[in-house]
């Protein structure tokens, strides 16, 4: 099994339809698929993020390349 961390950006018109697509497109294979939140396009394109993953409340370190 491999987690793989997903981070979508659905462009829809409002968040009850980018989480019913989510929902059809990934919850076959996700764990979870957590709410939608609203981003602009302009925050999506220049956005940094920091992931951080957890097994048993222990954070796993970065998979290395």
């Amino acid at each position: 099994m491999y987690l793989i961390p997903v981070l979508a950006a659905l462009d829809t018109p409002d968040a009850a339809t980018a989480e019913g697509l989510a929902g059809v497109e990934l919850r076959r294979v996700a764990i979870y698929v957590g709410p939608a939140r609203r981003l602009s396009h302009l925050a999506a394109t220049t956005a940094e993020f920091d992931l951080r993953v957890y097994a048993n409340r222990i954070e796993l370190p970065p998979a290395t390349q």
